[in-house]
């Protein structure tokens, strides 16, 4: 999971630019995940601040290096990495059950 919080972020960037750079962050980690297919990014969550991307790869060890070859701004990113292992996609089941029940999203992960 790479998580972002945006609340420093909020305080010192007009929301409009906020957006741009989650725009810009996420497709460079996607592309950074999803260029060769050995990881997917499948959900994003955004709550309490922080705006969280579930990666699922074979090899949470090359997740650091990957976010380092990202293309940055002048300073990286305020991001965190967490791993744990979830071969039964608990986790995303849960998100996704989550977003049903509040009415964010219309489709079933079954």
């Amino acid at each position: 999971m790479c998580r972002y919080a945006l609340q420093g972020e909020a305080q010192r960037t007009q929301p409009e630019d906020l957006l741009a750079r989650m725009y810009v962050f996420e497709r460079r980690l996607i592309e950074a995940f999803e260029q060769d297919a050995r990881a997917a990014v499948v959900a994003v969550v955004t709550f309490d601040g922080v705006r969280q991307w579930l990666i699922y790869t074979r090899d949470p060890e090359e997740c650091g290096p990957r976010i380092g070859a990202m293309p940055q701004e002048s300073k990286p990113y305020p991001i965190t990495l967490l791993s744990q292992r979830d071969p039964a996609r608990v986790y995303l089941r849960e998100v996704a059950d989550c977003s049903l029940d509040m009415g964010l999203c219309r489709t079933s992960v079954d």
